[in-house]
């Protein structure tokens, strides 16, 4: 039932370089985000190498109060830290320099916008601090440099950021869990402490296999599991990269999340993908039969790409209304009838109302026929019903 993974490729090298440098564990078992790290590592005196001058460079470090020590080697040297925020939560973002003096520090998002922070007072003058809430979850930059003046800052600084509550507090027990959505976007949440715990609920289908990513906080230093609504656990629990759930019938299910030890603390996210049991069914080879009595059958985009074919016997002069509903958040299904070719005879995007599809079809022979079910520009992976009715 439960199965883990690193991130595969340029992603695990990243990720174990950092590990093993000890800079940083911030980003693993991610197969979504960007890839923009540099391959930290660091030297005999324990300080991560240079270059980290760009964001394309930066240096992933954690949120739970790790330090991480580079050093400012000229007047004009500037300095890339990557973390990981919650929107909603509360970040003390400290730069500290070994050698007296201040630098200057600020935070800025993907797209190089400044953030806006207060400045907070801290004990001793080469210590700058800044309190930051996110607005926006995602990938963030400290930016760390020395003051333009004739005596500015050369030497050995540390950095570390500590994080406070996320957006979704409280969300300590299965009746305080917010709804996480089945369609693959990233949901993060943040561990200030041993106390805190996390829950996050869904609706599931039976039958239908699920799987949870896991990114951020150290994995193994955190037990995740699948559990029912009075909290027994109904999937493996243990270090999340990826867990997989079948769903063994319709109802409420919770994502727990609880740090065992202090390695789990600081930023995460999740995200969970659904597929449905008749997969696969990409094909109009592996078309899955349906019948025309109206009834629904239920499926799901596993992905954004994903495509569903279903086969149906008509019969000629016969009018069929061929309709999707129950779309999961953010699913906009297109649909479309084949002859036995594969060539298209009819489609519709919106006719169903909002997102969903419907086609009044009158069949011009006795044969089978297919409908093609799939998600249009901008839709995302999800579940959906289909159904034929002979009319």
């Amino acid at each position: 039932m439960g199965l883990y993974r690193w991130t595969s490729g340029v992603g695990a090298v990243v990720a174990m370089a950092l590990v093993a440098c000890g800079c940083s564990d911030d980003f693993r078992g991610t197969l979504l985000a960007p890839l923009m790290f540099s391959e930290a590592a660091n030297d005999s005196s324990g300080l991560c190498r240079e270059p980290n001058d760009t964001p394309e460079q930066a240096i992933l470090i954690r949120t739970d109060g790790t330090r991480t020590r580079q050093t400012i080697h000229l007047p004009s040297d500037v300095d890339y830290f990557r973390f990981l925020a919650a929107a909603g939560a509360q970040y003390l973002v400290n730069v500290e320099t070994e050698t007296g003096g201040s630098l200057q520090l600020e935070i800025t998002d993907e797209r190089g916008v400044v953030q806006p922070v207060t400045v907070v007072n801290a004990p001793g003058a080469n210590r700058n601090t800044r309190s930051w809430t996110t607005a926006e979850s995602g990938y963030y930059f400290v930016r760390v440099s020395a003051p333009v003046a004739a005596n500015s800052v050369v030497g050995t600084y540390s950095v570390w950021i500590v994080v406070g509550e996320d957006g979704f507090e409280p969300d300590n027990t299965i009746s305080q869990a917010k709804e996480i959505a089945i369609n693959g976007t990233w949901q993060q949440h943040t561990l200030p402490g041993m106390a805190d715990k996390d829950y996050m609920s869904f609706s599931a289908w039976a039958d239908f296999h699920y799987e949870f990513l896991f990114d951020g906080a150290s994995g193994e230093h955190v037990s995740f599991a699948v559990v029912d609504g009075s909290g027994n656990s109904v999937s493996s629990r243990g270090a999340p990269s990826l867990v997989r759930f079948d769903a063994p019938s319709d109802g409420t299910y919770f994502v727990e999340v609880i740090p065992v030890d202090l390695g789990a603390l600081g930023t995460y996210r999740v995200s969970v993908f659904s597929t449905d049991p008749w997969e696969p069914d990409s094909t109009l080879a592996l078309a899955t039969p349906i019948s025309t009595t109206g009834e629904p059958q239920r499926h799901s985009f596993s992905r954004v790409s994903d495509q569903d074919y279903l086969k149906f016997q008509a019969a000629a002069g016969v009018t069929y209304i061929i309709r999707t509903d129950s779309l999961g958040y953010g699913v906009d299904t297109q649909i479309e009838i084949d002859s036995a070719s594969g060539t298209a005879l009819v489609s519709d995007d919106n006719s169903g109302g909002g997102n969903a599809s419907m086609l009044v079809w009158t069949a011009p022979v006795t044969g089978a026929f297919f409908v093609r079910v799939r998600s249009t520009t901008g839709g995302f992976p999800g579940k959906y019903v289909v159904s034929i009715k002979s009319n």
